[in-house]
């Protein structure tokens, strides 16, 4: 939003799935705290956080978000995949699109 801090996007992309619903996938640069750095910490070496949204034809889904995650690109279905998501990464349940106005 403007006027509002945040980390730019550096991956957006939406695939179409066999059934007519889509898969969104976010990434984004993720901030490697101080004391990740001062301890060397593995999840300092992905710094990277994702979002991947997997919807039906109406637009409802659910996805996840993790922070910490390391990706890589899937020849296969062209598009970036999660190699090692977060221990604990946030279920995201009932996404739906917003109502029109």
């Amino acid at each position: 939003m403007s006027g509002r801090q945040g980390y730019p996007l550096r991956y957006a992309r939406e695939f179409k799935t066999e059934d007519g619903g889509r898969k969104i996938i976010l990434a984004t640069d993720r901030p490697v705290t101080f004391q990740e750095a001062y301890q060397d910490t593995m999840a300092g070496d992905f710094d990277v956080s994702v979002v991947i949204l997997t919807l039906d034809a109406n637009g409802k889904g659910d996805g996840i978000l993790s922070y910490g995650t390391e990706l890589e690109w899937d020849e296969k279905t062209n598009m970036i995949s999660p190699t090692n998501v977060s221990s604990q990464p946030i279920k995201l349940t009932n996404v739906r699109p917003k109502k029109k106005k």
